[in-house]
């Protein structure tokens, strides 16, 4: 009986050793594919910000070419900087910014760890799409980068328009049917959903309905239309301010359903 619970003992490490390898492995590559891509970014983003300074300086031909080339032999310490905020900004590792060391202090006090599991990234994808979205003006960044000029000033604009780009897009995937947002309220038309096995906060694939929610940042832009179409279908009061409460309402159930907020 020793030797067989000795030897039971030794298959349980093993095994437990090899879970724990399997995680470190998991993890090396999550991190080598980050830093692949965060070097595709800022090799991109490099070479855009010398193509922009070679084009304003009215080059052209072989001239731009060399112009470029001379650029990114020896570019400027803040394109550099910033290339790499760039990188870090699409692969959701930016530096902690005020708003999220206080969410990570936080997760400092009793059970706040168990709601809140994960802090960074989904608070990283947050701030990506709403410097993307159609709230993309209302962000202070928008209004420093435009001051700054060349080009920031370019990305800014681009970001926006990102934005509006992509919530038109969601919109009209709405209009075909093909997105939903939260139940209606017609007790009707949501059993009518019912029978239909149409599902709130998905899209439909095929013959069935996915929640959009676990696919970000995209699901973001389709639960922001989405939202914005439901609030004014089931309100029938004509007071602006009752349609600003219901699209309020409507917008805050969709990220409240992402799966890194199911604690709340």
């Amino acid at each position: 009986m020793g030797k067989q619970r000795i030897q039971r003992n030794r298959t349980e490490l093993r095994e437990g050793s090899t879970g724990i390898r399997g995680f470190r492995w998991t993890g090396r590559l999550l991190t080598a594919a980050d830093n692949f891509w965060q070097t595709i970014i800022h090799d991109s983003e490099m070479n855009t910000r010398a193509f922009t300074q070679a084009t304003e300086e009215g080059l052209k031909g072989k001239e731009l070419a060399n112009r470029i080339d001379e650029l990114l032999k020896d570019p400027p310490a803040s394109w550099k900087e910033e290339a790499i905020e760039v990188a870090k900004e699409y692969t959701l590792h930016q530096d902690a910014s005020r708003g999220l060391r206080i969410l990570q202090n936080i997760q400092s006090f009793p059970l706040a760890r168990v709601m809140f599991p994960f802090v960074q990234t989904p608070f990283n994808i947050l701030k990506f799409y709403g410097r993307r979205s159609i709230f993309g003006i209302l962000s202070p960044s928008f209004y420093r980068d435009m001051n700054a000029g060349g080009i920031r000033r370019t990305n800014a604009i681009s970001r926006l328009m990102i934005g509006y780009g992509l919530t038109g897009a969601a919109f009209a995937l709405i209009n075909v049917g093909v997105v939903t947002g939260p139940y209606p309220k017609n007790p009707k038309e949501k059993a009518l959903w019912v029978l239909e096995k149409r599902k709130p906060w998905s899209i439909k694939v095929g013959d069935y309905w996915l929640n959009y929610n676990a696919i970000q940042p995209i699901g973001a832009y389709l639960a922001t239309a989405a939202a914005i179409d439901q609030a004014y279908k089931d309100n029938n009061f004509q007071k602006a301010e009752n349609k600003l409460g219901k699209l309020l309402n409507n917008f805050l159930k969709g990220p409240l359903d992402l799966p890194f907020l199911q604690g709340v």
